[in-house]
């Protein structure tokens, strides 16, 4: 207690202390609480948001390979559907090509043998006619 005397501590101690003590409950309940409430709200929605962003990033990464695996398999339905389309139409094209190839050759065909019989009967009279043509060969030359 001398101790205290010596530095000067009087009675008015008592009075100090609980009017510190008072003045710590009352900055605690009016000013300390809710500075505590902002400091922990703004703890929340900053470092707490890491893992709300990650799961976020996580959703965006799974959306992303989704629409990959979509568009992908939309790419091989397309390229079967033209890829089948192409062979009808081949297949379509080609029995035209063989039709009007078949008409042509029944055409070709004809016409030869139209040309053919023609040519035969050229011949034929020709042939007819070499008879008199030798009899008169002959009378020139012996005439001659």
């Amino acid at each position: 207690m001398e101790i205290f005397m010596q530095l000067g501590a009087d009675k008015s101690l008592l009075y100090q202390f609980l009017i510190v003590l008072v003045m710590l409950v009352l900055s605690k309940v009016l000013f300390l609480g809710h500075l505590q409430k902002v400091i922990e709200n703004r703890i929340d929605k900053t470092t707490k948001l890491e893992g709300s962003a990650d799961d976020q990033f996580a959703k965006a990464n799974d959306l992303e390979q989704e629409y990959k695996d979509k568009m992908g398999a939309a790419h091989k339905k397309i390229a079967s559907e033209s890829s089948d389309k192409k062979f009808e139409i081949t297949k379509e094209l080609e029995a035209k090509y063989k039709s009007v190839e078949s008409e042509t050759n029944a055409y070709v065909d004809e016409r030869r043998s139209e040309a053919q019989a023609q040519a035969n009967k050229e011949k034929d009279s020709i042939l007819a006619n070499a008879d008199e043509l030798s009899n008169l060969l002959v009378q020139k030359i012996t005439k001659g």
